[in-house]
């Protein structure tokens, strides 16, 4: 007899959503619909801040093109003194939706919290840019943020890469990134939301959280053929561009301090339970947090008690750079 069930605030707050019949997503463009619906009701749940200042800048990607990354800073932050840590933070929404004007909430609760400036990129979404443009994207934000430390008056050696999901996904790939180019200096950690890892879809029928799930093995399917823009996704005989799917990487060695967090009716548990035992195996020091009751985006259910809880973690561990 299975014991998983609702984080009891968490299915309260989120009574009339749950009880919908939840349509089966097959194509990227399906997906892109929901989350365009559902994104934004999940920024709500964020409290607003007041006097945030945002700066756009344009920064120059692998391929020429230019992408926007936006500075969000309190009048505080860009008055200091001192070069400050940074944050990039990648946004998520299943690798094809999703843009730092609709995670503007989240971005200015961070900045508001942390004190630090937090840097939002645009990543150019699949399927239009398949892999790599999205990583090389954040990459090249990574980049320009560290080797414009004294102009932005931040600490180079203090950086953070920071998202959920589909933008975890993206952290997580840009963190190998930057060991594998030597950025310098090196990354100094990687704070990750319930991340997508892996395109190699282990779930079984009979699996006891399966009614349970937000997110679905089918909906995990058709984002990474689309990312991956390949048929094979999801199987061994698939090739994919280096540091594409992180779980595929051989060795995990010289990666950054890392913070995990995740609930335990997600469908990403388990590959981020493995990664994560792969990280400290390769000797770098993580912090995991595992969240009961609680399924794949659920701050859709706004000001529940995990929702302060959870944001006080992510803030501590980004304060701890």
């Amino acid at each position: 007899m299975s014991t998983h069930r609702y984080d009891r605030e968490f299915e309260t707050a989120a009574k009339a959503f749950l009880q919908q019949k939840a349509p089966v997503f097959t194509t990227p463009t399906e997906i892109r619909a929901l989350n365009e619906q559902f994104l934004p009701e999940i920024m709500k749940g964020y409290p607003v801040v007041q006097g945030i200042e945002q700066t756009p800048f344009n920064v120059k990607s692998y391929d020429g093109e230019s992408v926007q990354l936006t500075r969000f800073a309190s009048p505080a932050a860009l008055a200091s003194a001192t070069p400050a840590p940074a944050v990039l933070f990648i946004h998520g929404g299943a690798m094809v939706a999703g843009s730092v004007k609709v995670y503007g909430p989240q971005i200015a609760y961070l900045a508001h919290r942390t004190g630090f400036p937090i840097f939002g990129i645009d990543w150019r979404l699949a399927p239009e840019h398949p892999a790599p443009v999205g990583m090389e994207d954040c990459y090249a934000a990574l980049s320009w943020i560290s080797r414009n430390g004294q102009e932005l008056n931040v600490d180079a050696s203090k950086l953070v890469v920071m998202g959920d999901s589909a933008g975890g996904l993206l952290s997580a790939s840009t963190a190998l990134m930057a060991r594998d180019r030597q950025l310098s200096p090196p990354l100094a950690k990687q704070v990750l939301i319930y991340p997508t890892l892996d395109d190699r879809i282990d779930f079984t029928e009979n699996d006891p959280r399966r009614d349970l799930l937000l997110w679905r093995p089918s909906d995990s399917a058709a984002i990474w053929k689309a990312y991956l823009d390949n048929d094979k996704a999801g199987t061994e005989e698939a090739v994919v561009a280096e540091n594409t799917v992180p779980q595929r990487i051989r060795s995990l060695g010289g990666l950054p301090s890392t913070y995990i967090d995740v609930g335990t009716l997600d469908f990403f548990m388990d590959e981020i339970l493995t990664y994560t035992q792969r990280l400290v195996s390769a000797g770098v020091e993580v912090e995991l947090h595992t969240l009961p009751g609680l399924p794949h985006g659920w701050e859709l259910a706004g000001g529940i008690g995990w929702f302060e809880r959870a944001m006080d973690l992510r803030v501590a561990a980004i304060k701890r750079v």
